[in-house]
C-alpha cells in the first residue's frame, strides 16, 4: 500500500447522496464532464475559448482525518479503493502548475513549436497530393496537455482563498478519441457547453462507454456521515460492515 504521512494509501470519492453512492457500488464509477479552463497552458484562446468539457471521474488522496472541509464542499458519503487499483485502471495524479512559470512557460513553447512542424508537414503533404490528418495530430498534443496538466484554481469560502492544490486531486481521463474515427473526439468545445441535451446525450455516451468497475472485495472503506445511513446500505448490498465508518 501507498501510505504515507503526507497522503493516504487509498482513493476516495466523495459524493452527496447515499443513493449515488449506493449507484457506484452496484454499478461502478461514471465519467461525467468537468468544465476545465486551460488558458494557461493556451494563452493564444479567449477566456470563453480556452473552456472545454472534460470527461472524467475525480478522486483525492488526502488522509480522511484531513478531509473535512473537502467533504463539505463535494459530499459527506464516500468510497475508499487501494492505489494499486486506481494505478491498475489508469487513474493518475493531477499535475498542478502556474500559469506564469518556468515550467508553463517551457510547455507553451514545446506546442508553439510542434504546431509550426504540423503547419510544415501539411504543407509538404498538400504538394505530394497524400492524406494529412491534422486533427489526429493537433487533438492528441492537446489531449496530453488536460491528462497531465491541472489549472491552479481557488475557491472561497468565508473569504477565504484556498488553492486547489490543496484537494489532492486523482483523474480518471477517458481518451480523446473513441475507436479509429480520429475525427470524432471525447471533449465538449466552449460553444457546446451550454447546450445541455448535448452535455446530456455525450454524460450518457461516456457513461455506456467508459464507466470504471471493481469488485466489492477492491472497496477499503465506506464512509457515511450517520448511522441511520448503514442499515439502508445493507439492504441494498451485501457489505462487510466493519469497513463502514461513519464520520460527521
Amino acid at each position: 500500500m501507498f501510505e504515507s504521512e503526507l497522503s493516504s494509501g487509498y482513493l476516495f470519492h466523495f459524493t452527496k447522496s447515499l443513493d449515488v453512492l449506493i449507484s457506484i457500488i452496484k454499478n461502478g464509477f461514471y465519467p461525467r464532464c468537468a468544465v476545465e479552463d486551460v488558458h494557461f497552458a493556451m494563452p493564444n484562446l479567449s477566456k470563453e475559448q480556452s473552456k472545454m468539457g472534460i470527461p472524467m471521474v475525480c478522486f483525492c488522496d488526502m488522509p480522511l482525518n484531513l478531509s473535512t472541509i473537502h467533504r463539505s464542499q463535494y459530499g459527506k458519503y464516500g468510497i475508499a479503493l487501494s492505489k494499486e487499483w486506481g494505478i491498475e485502471k489508469g487513474i493518475a495524479p493531477v499535475h498542478y502548475v502556474i500559469e506564469n512559470s518556468s515550467e508553463n512557460k517551457s510547455f507553451i513553447k514545446l506546442e508553439r513549436f510542434v504546431h509550426s512542424i504540423i503547419c510544415g508537414y501539411k504543407e509538404v503533404c498538400k504538394k505530394a497530393n497524400i492524406p494529412f490528418y491534422e486533427e489526429k495530430i493537433n487533438e492528441d498534443l492537446i489531449n496530453i496537455m488536460f491528462d497531465y496538466i491541472g489549472n491552479l484554481k481557488f475557491y472561497s469560502e468565508n473569504n477565504d482563498s484556498k488553492p486547489y492544490y490543496d484537494e489532492r486531486e486523482w483523474r480518471y481521463l477517458v481518451p480523446f478519441y473513441d475507436g479509429n474515427d480520429q475525427k470524432v473526439s471525447n471533449r465538449l468545445l466552449y460553444d457546446d457547453l451550454n447546450d445541455e441535451a448535448m452535455k446530456k446525450k455525450f454524460n450518457d455516451e461516456m457513461a455506456k462507454r467508459y464507466k470504471i468497475t471493481f469488485e466489492i472485495s477492491d472497496i477499503s472503506q465506506i464512509i457515511l456521515p450517520q448511522h441511520d445511513d448503514i442499515e439502508k446500505l445493507c439492504e441494498q448490498i451485501n457489505i462487510d460492515p466493519n469497513i463502514i465508518k461513519v464520520i460527521q
